[in-house]
């Protein structure tokens, strides 16, 4: 898929269909998951309303603002899953992938059963990722930050740099709640009030 061209999202659709059929994908069912990222899914009826409307174009606005791709309530690769059906979330993968194979511009791209298989790898093996931090991630490799293929869109390599990916996740994640932590403590002691004061507003009651 060119994501670029004009519709770019009937072939998308075409593509995801020929790759996984319909089965279970096709209804809303209620879903498990934290009620702010099902909010974010309840417009969209299917898994197919919600590939078409999350394509790979979204990584050049989105990805622009990393904390909103790691810390907004999009839903996670397994909240697909629960929604829509077993494959909902190697369903959405696969113009994703297509797409990086496509910009790299090797001359084998990833399709067929290598391109089916590495997204429900990636499916199985990372169910607590969200959708926004899947496209920063494809985002960067993209801008060169987790290797490059030689020749061929080789699956391993985006799984090595997946691994990349989380540990950068990780460290978001820490400096995330070390600034939350920090700032809940200077709220503490903007709150606080001195032994003397309390003292005076104990003998008041």
């Amino acid at each position: 898929i060119i994501i670029s061209n004009q519709g770019t999202m009937e072939q998308i659709g075409q593509t995801i269909k020929s790759r996984f059929g319909k089965g279970r994908m096709t209804h809303l069912p209620s879903c498990k998951s934290s009620e702010e990222r099902v909010a974010a899914l309840a417009k969209y009826k299917t898994i197919e309303d919600f590939a078409l409307a999350n394509t790979p174009d979204m990584q050049l606005t989105l990805c622009n603002d990393t904390d909103r791709c790691y810390f907004d309530s999009y839903p996670t690769l397994g909240d697909l899953d629960k929604c829509y059906g077993r494959n909902a979330s190697s369903y959405w993968l696969v113009p994703e992938l297509t797409n990086l194979s496509e910009f790299c511009g090797c001359k084998e791209k990833l399709t067929g059963n290598s391109l089916k298989e590495c997204a429900v790898i990636i499916a199985q093996q990372y169910q607590y990722l969200k959708t926004s931090e899947m496209m920063l991630f494809f985002y960067k490799f993209k801008a060169g930050e987790y290797g490059r293929f030689y020749g061929s869109v080789d699956p391993l390599v985006i799984m090595q740099a997946l691994k990349e990916f989380i540990r950068d996740r990780y460290t978001a994640y820490e400096h995330r709640e070390s600034e939350l932590r920090k700032k809940q403590y200077e709220e503490s002691i903007k709150n606080s009030i001195s032994y003397e004061e309390y003292q005076k507003r104990l003998k008041a009651v």
